[in-house]
């Protein structure tokens, strides 16, 4: 219970992420796994919850950017994000790394 609007199918795949902030340098991490509603990411830096960033997705047929906010910490180094406002061709590129672990 209490998923929200967890539609689509999230798959444990680990991708490449560089996240962008309004102030400071980028955060580097990855994905622990994905869907096209958002990401739960691993980080090498504190981010903050309902944080809105910028961030670069490297998946398999190509770069994601777009924008995404921080719903919830589930761990120290791990953070829940929900993507906003991705375009068809980002969520297609997400869905295609998602079909490739299938």
């Amino acid at each position: 219970m209490g998923m929200g609007l967890r539609r689509g199918p999230r798959a444990a795949v680990v991708l490449d992420v560089t996240l962008i902030r309004r102030r400071g340098g980028p955060v580097a991490g990855h994905t622990e796994d994905l869907a096209t509603e958002g990401a739960r990411v691993v980080v090498d830096r504190p981010l903050a919850v309902d944080e809105q960033l910028h961030f670069n997705l490297a998946c398999p047929g190509g770069r994601v950017d777009g924008t995404a906010r921080v719903v919830r910490q589930q761990r120290p180094d791990c953070y829940a994000l929900r993507f906003e406002a991705l375009d068809a061709p980002s969520v297609a590129l997400i869905d295609d790394a998602l079909s490739r672990t299938q």
